[in-house]
């Protein structure tokens, strides 16, 4: 076997086996974070893609049958896994302040590429080199505007990371885990480019280092993984632990109840809840209690969880103003509610109401 073969095989079976346990790993205390779940598919999936792209080169011998098919696959699979990360974002996207980073476009311009490569072998040896070109530089070009994207969302990141909430903070983490792969994907980009028209030592050397990548982003991923099951875990016994409230100890728990209620009342009353960035620290030191206690209070009354309760609130208001102001734009009434944005706005209702915002007005309007 040549040092290329070994090469190959080190990424079948480190990139399939990291992609299989981390779509098979645990996930019990993460499973409520849809996108933490949705990261995870994404990453597993992006993993067995470049495990099985470089089973299907090595099983059919494309390197020495085939020169240019075997260019169109390991190019290929750059362009398939660029699009799996940047979609693997979406989900931040729609629940944070961020940039619309257009996944349509660059699931357009990924399909163009991969067209005008697996195009090129069959052309004249002229026209073959301009499509492999073309296709190179125009993922190139959407690679970079994705990365330009990443850069300005952790600019303005990291200028309020000390407001972040605890599920804020892993969001924050896996936002940085993605900077780092595919700036590393922009790097192997730019040296295939220069290598896939080299000797098969230098593009063993690549796949070498290809495993390095694909390690640290297997680690790396099931370490936000771990790290998120323990602050869950650790909130959890937190939430279980007996807590008194400063001079309530006399109190009954009914007593406390009942006047945590009328305070909670009051602070819907006000319409506090269309704040943006309302959490449940701050509505407790509002209120004169703990987080603990009223997220005790709002679950027992409410039967959910503090989030589910002010989406809860913010929908109900956004209904009023959807019959009251026939006039009154999406995007304005998502301001007004404290939403981060109109997409998330929209999600937020349809999941509550089963139908869009749109269609509420115009059965209630």
């Amino acid at each position: 076997m040549t040092l290329y073969e070994y090469s190959q095989l080190g990424c079948i079976v480190m990139t399939l086996t990291c992609g299989i346990t981390l779509m098979l790993i645990g996930n019990t205390k993460a499973k409520s974070s849809l996108w933490l779940l949705w990261a995870k598919w994404a990453i597993s999936l992006a993993l067995i893609v470049v495990g099985l792209f470089n089973l299907a080169e090595y099983a059919l011998d494309l390197k020495a049958a085939n020169r240019l098919i075997s260019r169109a696959i390991n190019a290929s699979t750059l362009y398939t896994v660029t699009f799996i990360l940047a979609i693997a974002f979406i989900p931040i996207v729609q629940e944070m302040p961020m940039i619309n980073m257009r996944p349509l476009q660059t699931a357009i311009i990924t399909l163009v590429c991969s067209v005008l490569i697996w195009v090129s072998p069959w052309c004249a040896p002229s026209l073959s080199t301009i499509l492999s070109v073309s296709s190179l530089a125009l993922y190139l070009i959407e690679l970079m505007r994705v990365l330009l994207g990443f850069a300005i969302i952790i600019k303005r990141l990291s200028h309020r990371r000390n407001e972040f909430k605890d599920e804020e903070k892993s969001r924050y983490s896996y936002i940085n885990l993605l900077w780092k792969c595919i700036s590393s994907l922009l790097l192997f980009a730019l040296s295939y480019v220069f290598l896939v028209m080299l000797s098969e030592k230098a593009l063993a050397i690549y796949n070498f280092a290809s495993l390095i990548l694909w390690a640290y982003v297997f680690v790396t991923f099931v370490n936000l993984i771990i790290n998120y099951q323990n602050y869950e875990i650790i909130t959890e016994s937190l939430e279980m632990q007996p807590q008194k409230l400063d001079n309530e100890e006399n109190t009954t728990k009914s007593q406390l109840f009942e006047g945590l209620g009328r305070k909670l009342d009051q602070w819907t009353a006000s319409r506090a809840f269309c704040n943006k960035g309302v959490t449940l620290t701050q509505v407790a030191e509002q209120l004169g209690t703990n987080r603990t206690y009223l997220s005790r209070y709002i679950n027992s009354y409410y039967d959910c969880n503090f989030n589910a309760w002010l989406t809860r609130l913010r929908i109900d208001e956004a209904k009023r103003l959807l019959a009251d102001s026939p006039t009154l734009s999406m995007e304005k009434i998502s301001l007004q509610l404290g939403f981060t944005s109109k997409s998330q706005f929209m999600s937020a209702f349809k999941t509550q109401e089963g139908i869009t915002p749109g269609q509420w007005r115009e059965l209630n309007g």
